[in-house]
């Protein structure tokens, strides 16, 4: 008999920590409400079929005008939002190294500033979430998954491409 295969909808996101002399690159957004914008890392959801190493590249263009090499994974994290019920969603903490930048590149229209900053001057900002400072000290630790191109979390939840 063929085993039964459920299918459940999924959200996967990428996160983007890149350390340049000791400061972390953000950005700072609008979407934090009337108490005004919010600061975190670039990131954004995967595109169907994307790659994590080429969803961290193409987040971070679009958001700060900055090309990055996607190294390893630091941090993966998943669960389920409460609406719509049962909405399963994961998360990937990417380090990546800078590689250059275009200052006339146009940026996301959402997008306030761009700032590198060290974690006592990121601690101090309006952050999207409490985890900033704890994934700059994960990258940091110089540990982590090697990342490759190949490296994806499939529409069925298949995670590919980490292992040969």
């Amino acid at each position: 008999m063929d085993a039964l295969r459920v299918t459940l909808p999924k959200t996967v996101s990428v996160v983007v920590v890149v350390e340049h002399q000791s400061r972390f690159l953000v950005i700072e957004e609008e979407r934090g409400g009337p108490d005004g914008p919010i600061w975190y890392f670039p990131s954004g959801a995967l595109e169907p079929g994307e790659g994590l190493a080429t969803a961290a590249r193409r987040e971070t263009l679009e958001e700060t005008g900055y090309e990055v090499l996607p190294e390893r994974v630091i941090a993966i994290n998943h669960g389920a939002f409460s609406e719509p019920a049962g909405l399963l969603w994961w998360r990937f903490v990417v380090a990546a190294r800078l590689v250059s930048t275009d200052p006339a590149r146009v940026i996301e229209d959402d997008i306030q500033s761009i700032d590198w900053l060290a974690p006592p001057e990121l601690a101090a900002r309006r952050l999207r979430s409490p985890d900033v400072v704890d994934l700059c000290r994960l990258y940091d630790s110089q540990r982590g998954l090697l990342l490759e191109d190949g490296c994806i979390l499939s529409c069925d939840g298949t995670l590919e491409g980490f292992f040969a």
